[in-house]
């Protein structure tokens, strides 16, 4: 035994050797497909319709395309906000609500019709698009009257002329030239023949969020018109230059 470096002799190990056991080297963790992490980490709801929304590409891109033609078809002036605008001028917005909610819950459903196959039917019978194109446009004649000839004093009071209700303005967009013009552009821009079940309630949900508060603009609108106009023959002037709008309006629906 070798002396230690004060020059005494080792002590002896009283401790047996420990035999020296390899340890085998831990295996690398597979890298993680963080697209699997999604779908294991989603609720279930969203792990059941993600087979639907792949199928039915509804990316940012679609989505976009969508609220896009949305504004600006249900933001220009048309009947429905020419409409709107001299009821909220002429009664008001309480009274004028019941048209609102007529109008973007009425084109919904319209809207909805056609995604889910009604515009088969009128590419089987194209006459019958044309016909209620026509039919529309003499109901709009009589209304765009209706605008010009009301009076805002006796509106407001016990008469005969009341604003449009919930079931007459929903009604009244299957006769609206441009509710149909926009319905079928969309149909066949963002679904094409048959859209899937999905994508039409999307699409129809969509134009929905979009068109309701375009409408209370353009009813609130109406409104700041009619307090800045004090004078009720101001108003009826008012009400006359949206009636010729409301006609004008119809021109290019009809060439």
């Amino acid at each position: 035994m070798r002396p230690d470096a004060l020059g005494h002799p080792a002590r002896p190990s009283l401790s047996p050797a420990i035999p020296t056991v390899p340890v085998p080297k831990a295996p690398r963790p597979a890298p993680v497909n963080h697209a699997d992490a999604g779908m294991c980490s989603a609720p279930p709801l969203m792990s059941a319709l993600m087979p639907y929304l792949e199928e039915t590409h509804l990316d940012a891109a679609w989505f976009a395309s969508v609220l896009a033609f949305a504004l600006s078809t249900t933001a220009t002036p048309g009947p429905n906000n020419a409409m709107v605008m001299a009821s909220g001028a002429t009664w008001g917005l309480r009274l004028t609500v019941p048209h609102i909610l007529g109008i973007s819950l009425g084109f919904a459903a319209m809207m909805l019709a056609l995604a889910l196959g009604v515009g088969g039917v009128f590419r089987a019978a194209p006459w019958l698009y044309g016909v209620l194109r026509w039919l529309g446009a003499a109901y709009l004649l009589w209304l765009a009257w209706r605008i010009a000839t009301a009076r805002p004093g006796v509106a407001r009071g016990r008469s005969a002329s009341r604003p449009f209700g919930f079931f007459q303005a929903a009604a009244f967009q299957w006769v609206n030239p441009k509710a149909w013009a926009i319905g079928v552009g969309a149909v066949v821009t963002f679904l094409g023949d048959a859209g899937p079940l999905v994508q039409a309630f999307t699409l129809t949900g969509l134009f929905l969020a979009v068109t309701l508060p375009i409408t209370i603009i353009w009813a609130l609108m109406g409104v700041g018109a009619g307090r800045m106009l004090q004078s009720e023959g101001a108003l009826v002037w008012f009400n006359r230059v949206l009636a010729v709008l409301l006609v004008a309006s119809l021109v290019p629906m009809l060439l």
